[in-house]
């Protein structure tokens, strides 16, 4: 992370409040991945190699973007 000049940052709910509370980045990353899961090709470790997985994760994004863009 150094290298690239990247900072890590956690983000939390606050202490003081009760409940499910969602917190704005870390539901933006579990309501991507939770798309990503209908996909069956990625739901199970059908890949061999790393490069292979990345490609079908990029068609499922993709896959993701333009129905949202055809739904508007």
């Amino acid at each position: 992370m150094a290298k690239l000049s990247l900072t890590q940052q956690l983000s939390s709910r606050p202490p003081s409040t009760r409940g499910f509370i969602p917190v704005a980045k870390r539901w933006f990353v579990e309501r991507t991945f939770a798309w990503l899961t209908g996909f069956r090709r990625l739901a199970i470790d059908y890949e061999f190699t790393p490069r292979s997985h990345e490609t079908w994760l990029l068609i499922a994004n993709m896959t993701v973007c333009l129905s949202c863009l055809t739904k508007a």
